[in-house]
């Protein structure tokens, strides 16, 4: 995988990640966070850190997937919510973040992605060609 693409990848991981703790906000950190998910508006963002990393943590746990308890530094995390991290993060802070997101791993991570996107370019070439069909009927 080019570098280029760690980066696109890393990126989308990243969004996936902001989706699952917006989607979960209500139910997991609305209590102790506020009521909506911005991370300006959290008082004690320190706090906010330890308790998703405790969830990543917990996840993985779950999964028996956990090796060891230096998952991801807060200070990583930090920056990732921020998007101030750079596209070249650890393997293994990619891969527990795609573990936390329900998929086996990194690479899990990256296929699956890349067949979403394959269907969705086949959808769309098949919507076309549909179109282009029907053009071409309804002009005879």
């Amino acid at each position: 995988m080019t570098k280029e693409e760690v980066i696109k990848y890393t990126s989308k991981l990243r969004d996936q990640f902001l989706i699952k703790i917006e989607s979960e906000w209500a139910e997991k950190w609305q209590k102790r966070h506020g009521s909506e998910f911005s991370y300006q508006k959290i008082k004690n963002k320190n706090i906010f850190i330890d308790d998703i990393l405790n969830d990543i943590s917990q996840s993985l746990e779950n999964r028996k997937i956990l090796s060891n308890k230096n998952l991801i530094s807060s200070d990583n995390l930090r920056l990732i919510i921020l998007n101030s991290a750079s596209g070249e993060w650890h393997h293994k802070t990619r891969n527990n973040l795609s573990i936390y997101l329900d998929y086996d791993s990194w690479e899990d991570f990256v296929e699956k992605n890349l067949i979403i996107n394959d269907v969705k370019l086949k959808n769309n070439n098949t919507l076309k060609n549909n179109i282009w069909i029907a053009e071409y009927f309804f002009l005879l």
